[in-house]
């Protein structure tokens, strides 16, 4: 990367241009081809049992003071997040294990 710019820069048709932070005195940009950079899988995607209305679970984020309450029922669930009965807002499926 530490090469000068000596002519104009050749980009691959399917890439894209990443800006970086540049150092003290430089300014220039990066082309990324697609296959150099990766993606960050959304919460849905991890490996995890199948979650449903009425399931029993231990909440891994659970606080202190409410672990006596465990296992919590699963009233709702809407997308990655599920809701608990003795919790007002609902939690990520992620922290989320089957009883």
């Amino acid at each position: 990367m530490n090469q000068k710019f000596t002519g104009q820069p050749t980009i691959p048709p399917n890439a894209i241009t990443v800006f970086v932070k540049p150092l003290l005195g430089e300014s220039k940009t990066s082309e990324v081809a697609p296959s150099e950079f990766f993606e960050v899988p959304a919460a849905s995607s991890f490996p995890s049992t199948t979650m449903q209305v009425g399931d029993r679970v231990n909440w891994s984020q659970c606080p202190g003071h409410c672990e006596q309450f465990a296992p919590f029922e699963i009233t709702a669930i809407d997308g990655d997040y599920a809701k608990l009965d003795l919790f007002e807002k609902p939690v990520l499926l992620c922290e989320l294990t089957k009883e």
